[in-house]
């Protein structure tokens, strides 16, 4: 495609952004709803009905965006208690800390903010452990002070307290868990299609586990998922909902990006590590981090946050024992010395763990990044353009049914890019491959048990 081209591109795509903004402003500002036509309620509706319900010991943690000013904070306002910019630093990081640092201030001054809103227990049976919505049948809540209690008294409250007293309880009982999935997923995914999302991949997991005859160890997963506002205009029928989506690349991504920054990174850096000095010291349930699509954006950008975390709540050691992220909408080169992000996970060698990520030809969701020259992790380009770098990211092909072992890592080369187009395609109906769709063919067995083998080969060693 020609420089006019994808400038004409890009101007189109803003004009769609300029156009439904209004309209957004209007559905979402957590006060003037169209009763109907509320892109918040596909986000809160765990918190109102319970026939939704993950098929697995675990949580469901519901987050929302909604304007700063509803919610107890002012425009810019940084929440220093909890979080911070980079520290300063001298020569190549300085220089990197200073991009890094203006990135991490640009999604923090917006005039909206994401927080929790009610977080969901699911184990002997469905509770409301965390719910601002005191009146959930008529929907009403009280944000004034949303965001602090999303933080406090939520998160590193009663969801705390629980997660605690859960883990602890199946210890005692002589039936611990084995393995903490957190998990997102990404664009345009509401609440519905995550927990169902999230059902299956677990599912596709436990079944590998549970055929696997050279396993002679337990699998009983616990499941933290996360849910977040990823699609604009998703009430509005099926013409509004494409609209939105289109015209919501860019302000999806940052969302993505700002979760990551600060509820992810709360939860992975903080929340979940205090746990389990408290119940696991000796680590015995590996943790094991799954993102799709823009999921995956949130989850690596949690997992790098940790030095943003006020230095009150930078105390505990990492426990992300692997991420996993199937069809990556983020740039490689936030793994390299490239790019203009500042590279933020270039110090991946010093993390205690491995980066596992699928890449597909037939990914024309993830394609879409290459009109801009971004090789994101989970595009077709990804596995060229890793080969570049052997020193820091190994590749490997996947073979649909064949035995397969993933190959080892190292220290400094702790990510594997694994070309999965044998399996990540969509030909389910006939052969025809749907490209945008073949970016969401990731919930089949044989994802589960691509898991399963980068769980036993880089977790249980």
């Amino acid at each position: 495609m020609s420089k006019i081209s994808k400038s004409i591109l890009i101007i189109f795509v803003l004009c769609c952004v300029g156009c439904i903004k209004p309209l957004i402003d209007y559905c979402d500002n957590g006060h003037k709803r169209v009763k109907g036509n509320s892109t918040l309620w596909a986000y809160n509706e765990l918190a109102r009905a319970q026939y939704l319900k993950l098929n697995y010991d675990g949580y469901i943690i519901g987050i929302e965006k909604h304007r700063r000013k509803h919610i107890g904070l002012k425009k810019g306002q940084l929440d220093e208690k909890r979080f911070s910019k980079l520290s300063e630093t001298t020569g190549f990081i300085q220089k990197q800390h200073r991009v890094q640092n203006e990135l991490f201030l640009k999604h923090r001054h917006d005039n909206k903010a994401m927080l929790v809103t009610h977080i969901i227990g699911f184990f002997d049976g469905t509770e409301n452990l965390c719910n601002i919505y005191e009146n959930h049948k008529e929907f009403k809540a009280n944000y004034s002070n949303a965001y602090e209690i999303g933080f406090g008294s939520f998160l590193n409250g009663a969801f705390r307290q629980d997660l605690t007293q859960k883990i602890k309880a199946a210890q005692q009982a002589g039936d611990p868990y084995t393995h903490l999935f957190v998990m997102s997923m990404g664009w345009s995914n509401d609440q519905h299609e995550s927990i169902w999302r999230y059902n299956r991949i677990i599912e596709s997991v436990e079944t590998t586990a549970r055929n696997d005859k050279d396993f002679d160890g337990e699998f009983k997963p616990l499941v933290i998922g996360l849910t977040w506002p990823s699609v604009w205009l998703s009430k509005l029928g099926e013409l509004g909902r494409k609209i939105g989506h289109f015209s919501s690349l860019m302000n999806k991504a940052n969302d993505a990006d700002e979760i990551g920054y600060t509820v992810g990174n709360m939860l992975i850096n903080f929340t979940i590590p205090s746990v389990l000095s408290e119940v696991d010291p000796d680590r015995e349930m590996a943790v094991i981090a799954v993102g799709h699509s823009f999921g995956a954006r949130v989850i690596s950008r949690a997992i790098f946050s940790r030095n943003h975390l006020a230095e009150a709540y930078r105390r505990n050691e990492p426990v992300v024992d692997l991420f996993i992220g199937l069809q990556s909408a983020f740039s490689l080169n936030r793994f390299l010395d490239k790019g203009t992000e500042g590279a933020p996970y270039l110090l991946h060698g010093e993390m205690p763990m491995a980066f596992v990520m699928t890449t597909s030809q037939h990914d024309g969701a993830n394609g879409f990044a290459n009109l801009f020259n971004v090789p994101f992790a989970g595009g077709v380009s990804a596995k060229t353009y890793s080969d570049n770098y052997p020193e820091k990211i190994v590749s490997c092909q996947w073979q649909k049914g064949a035995e397969q072992k993933l190959p080892e890592l190292g220290a400094d080369n702790n990510i594997l890019i694994v070309n999965a187009s044998s399996i990540i395609n969509d030909y389910q109906n006939g052969g025809n491959c749907d490209r945008l769709s073949g970016h969401n063919d990731v919930l089949d067995d044989d994802i589960g048990r691509l898991l399963w083998l980068s769980i036993l080969a880089y977790v249980n060693k």
